[in-house]
């Protein structure tokens, strides 16, 4: 499965939005994908996922970092979300929007995020890293489940 990832700016609100692209791996058809996802419903809900990254700035964006917070790299935690639930088939999408207007003053810092649109980009970026991360944790564990039980074969007797 591949995923889109589209970001937008309006009205001084960042969003992004997380939708499926494709579907097909190396090991299976795009037939195959979408037919284990009907045979195995499943969702992701904000509730089981932690909306938190280490980021830093690389040029002049904000990029995820799997470095140790410290000097030019920090967390961010993304303000309390309502609980979705969305399912993982064809009409994935999953969508956060930030309004410059409501990042915490406490969000922007002096070394990293030095601004609420640099804030705001962080927050789009972690949002759409853990649900792509979610999602491919979900397609692992169902591409483990039973990857050749289904079909038809003939049995000489």
């Amino acid at each position: 499965m591949y995923l889109k990832i589209s970001n937008d700016i309006e009205n001084n609100a960042f969003s992004t939005v997380v939708s499926v692209d494709s579907f097909g791996t190396e090991q299976l058809s795009e037939d195959e994908e979408k037919e284990l996802l009907a045979d195995f419903p499943t969702k992701i809900a904000y509730r089981n996922l932690v909306f938190s990254r280490n980021v830093k700035i690389n040029g002049t964006v904000p990029e995820i970092t799997g470095d140790e917070v410290g000097e030019g790299v920090v967390a961010v935690s993304l303000p309390t979300l309502s609980n979705k639930e969305f399912a993982v088939n064809a009409d994935f999408t999953a969508a956060y929007k930030v309004d410059l207007s409501r990042i915490p003053a406490a969000a922007v810092d002096g070394a990293v995020l030095t601004t609420p649109e640099l804030v705001a980009q962080a927050y789009c970026l972690v949002f759409a890293g853990v649900i792509c991360k979610a999602v491919e944790d979900v397609m692992t564990a169902l591409r483990s489940k039973a990857p050749s039980f289904s079909g038809e074969k003939v049995v000489s007797v």
